[in-house]
């Protein structure tokens, strides 16, 4: 299956799964994570049956909607905007993978956006006379905050 995240009518994250159940939430936990106050941690489970794909609501705060309708349960056919708080998914049961794209992704913050960031450049390549000494130290950090970040994409 193929999903296509929207914000503001605007294509962010293009997602292609292969497996039976794909969780929708805040919760890092999920599959599809949206880092908004209007998801609740596990908002929506989308389920792959002999009989189709289905949409759950799961118990979220502020509901699920296919094409403009509050759902608790739904089959999804193919072009069905489904709206998780203030994003769109677009559904697509066929999906289009050639191979080079990932079975998740993994959306952050703007904050952890830019620590990351700041913890790789970090990382760049020192100049010649600070080489041995910054290489020791980037070495000790790597173990920290990057080794974290790679246990959590499974790296």
């Amino acid at each position: 299956m193929k999903l296509v995240l929207k914000f503001d009518n605007q294509d962010s994250q293009e997602f292609i799964f292969s497996k039976k159940s794909v969780s929708i939430g805040r919760s890092v936990k999920n599959d599809i994570t949206i880092n908004n106050g209007s998801v609740s941690g596990t908002h929506a489970v989308i389920n792959n049956t002999d009989k189709g794909f289905f949409l759950d609501d799961d118990n979220s705060t502020n509901g699920s909607y296919i094409n403009n309708v509050k759902i608790k349960h739904h089959q999804l056919t193919d072009g069905d905007t489904i709206t998780i708080g203030t994003h769109q998914l677009i559904f697509n049961s066929q999906s289009t993978d050639t191979g080079k794209q990932s079975e998740a992704t993994v959306m952050v913050s703007a904050d952890f956006q830019k620590q990351l960031q700041e913890e790789l450049a970090k990382t760049q390549t020192p100049s010649a006379s600070h080489a041995n000494e910054t290489t020791a130290a980037t070495s000790k950090k790597n173990t920290g905050f990057l080794g974290k970040l790679k246990e959590l994409l499974g790296l």
